[in-house]
């Protein structure tokens, strides 16, 4: 999916994590109530079998307790294996890294039942391994011979357009700002969305008749703007339209 500027372009992705954010509880609930960790585990485990199976399984337990990653970091970074014993019902530093990995997994939007092979390479589950000294090499190699796996999972890319068609589609009055003043220190983004924004409000009416939610739906850039620096905006706007 091409963006029309570098700004929506991210704007997009904040969105998609937001909403795979939102899942994680439900997706893990899920795994606790079924007592089941996914495949992608299994994966890791398939290709690095030295690492203890039971071990594995206790991330489940680990998970039941928390889903609080700074916890989890500072547990296997400082914690002892009694802290652990008592908090998650196992000693092992490596449950705790899976645990972790999976939630961090979840919050890219990584299908961790089917993975694509994409996903695989980007995995935080598949990192605990080298965690282990897995060597990347025999990480790629798995990885690049599992069957039946899609190279990347079914979902639009987000392609961000170069900053030289985000230039040639600035709106007259902002590309005339940029070639003045913005590429010599700043960077394009408020250029953009500026322009952007005349082209949706060529005038001071069509934008004062319209709210603040109904300016978003129109610019879709605007969400990247905080409260201060749509201040900033109206004010700028407000100065090109009684010019």
């Amino acid at each position: 999916m091409e963006t029309r500027t570098i700004v929506l372009a991210e704007v997009v992705k904040k969105q998609r994590l937001a909403a795979y954010a939102e899942q994680v509880a439900g997706k893990i609930a899920e795994m606790v109530q079924n007592n089941r960790l996914p495949k992608i585990v299994a994966l890791m485990h398939q290709m690095y079998p030295v690492l203890a199976g039971d071990r594995i399984a206790s991330a489940i337990r680990v998970l039941k307790v928390t889903q609080d990653t700074q916890e989890l970091e500072e547990t296997v970074q400082g914690g002892t294996p009694q802290e652990r014993l008592v908090r998650y019902g196992s000693r092992w530093e490596l449950p705790c890294w899976i645990a972790k990995a999976i939630i961090y997994d979840l919050r890219k939007g990584i299908d961790l039942d089917n993975p694509s092979r994409e996903d695989l390479r980007e995995s935080a589950v598949f990192r605990v391994a080298e965690t282990y000294q897995c060597p990347r090499e025999t990480v790629e190699a798995f990885i690049n011979a599992l069957p039946g796996i899609p190279e990347k999972r079914d979902e639009e890319d987000i392609i961000v357009p170069s900053q030289e068609k985000a230039i040639e589609r600035l709106h007259p009055l902002v590309k005339e700002r940029w070639e003045k003043n913005g590429k010599r220190s700043y960077g394009l983004e408020p250029y953009e969305i500026l322009s952007e924004t005349l082209k949706a409000y060529p005038d001071k009416e069509s934008w004062m008749a319209d709210s603040w939610k109904q300016r978003e739906e129109k610019v879709p850039e605007l969400l990247a703007y905080n409260i201060h620096c749509r201040l900033d905006l109206e004010n700028d706007l407000l100065k090109l339209y009684n010019n």
